[in-house]
C-alpha cells in the first residue's frame, strides 16, 4: 500500500456502496477476481501492516446455498459455521489493520431467502447485530451506534442493520 488510502472497503463486490465512483482514498478488496477489486484477498487474511487504515467498511455476504445471480453478485457462504468463522477472523484482522480509535462500519442483511434452508435458525441468528457485536467486542471494538432499516427494493422481506464500531486501544 502506498499510504494514499485511508479507507478499506473490505467487501467491495461491484462497488455499489460508492454508487457512481470510488473515492481515491478508498482501497477496494474482495476475494473474487471477477468483481475487479484493487486487491484480491480474503477478510480473514488481510495483506496489510498493522494500523494501516482509519476506516473500514464491511458488508459481509448474506446469500446461502448454491450459486446463482445473487451469490455471484454479492458473494455467499456455505454454512452457518462458515459465516461465524468469517465474522470471528475478519473482526480480528480488522482490529489489527485499523488504527487506534478508527471506525468499523458494518452492514448486515437478513434476507427472506434464508427461509426454508436446513440451517434456517442458525443463519438468521448469525445475521443479527448482537452476534456480530460479540465477535467485534472480543476483537477490541465498541459498538457506538446501530440502526435497523427494512429493505426498500426487490427484497422487501430483508432487514438491514447498520452498525458503527470504534476500535478501543490496541487490543491486538
Amino acid at each position: 500500500m502506498d499510504g494514499k488510502c485511508s479507507i478499506l472497503d473490505a467487501t467491495c463486490g461491484g462497488r455499489m456502496f460508492w454508487q457512481h465512483a470510488t473515492p481515491s482514498n478508498v482501497l477496494c478488496l474482495d476475494a473474487r477476481v471477477s468483481v475487479h477489486p484493487d486487491i484480491v484477498a480474503r477478510d480473514e487474511y488481510l495483506p496489510f501492516r498493522n494500523s494501516s487504515f482509519n476506516v473500514i467498511y464491511f458488508d459481509p455476504p448474506h446469500n446461502h446455498g448454491p450459486g446463482g445471480f445473487f451469490k455471484e453478485r454479492y458473494g455467499g457462504f456455505g454454512s452457518y459455521d462458515d459465516l461465524r468463522q468469517l465474522y470471528h477472523h475478519a473482526c480480528q484482522e480488522f482490529a489489527r489493520v485499523l488504527e487506534t480509535s478508527g471506525y468499523l462500519f458494518v452492514k448486515l442483511t437478513r434476507t427472506a431467502q434464508l427461509r426454508g434452508s436446513k440451517h434456517h435458525e442458525g443463519l438468521l441468528e448469525s445475521q443479527m447485530p448482537y452476534r456480530f457485536s460479540q465477535y467485534a467486542s472480543v476483537a477490541g471494538f465498541t459498538l457506538e451506534r446501530m440502526r435497523h432499516t427494512p429493505s426498500r427494493g426487490s427484497s422487501r422481506n430483508a432487514h438491514v442493520y447498520w452498525m458503527r464500531f470504534r476500535k478501543v486501544g490496541n487490543a491486538l
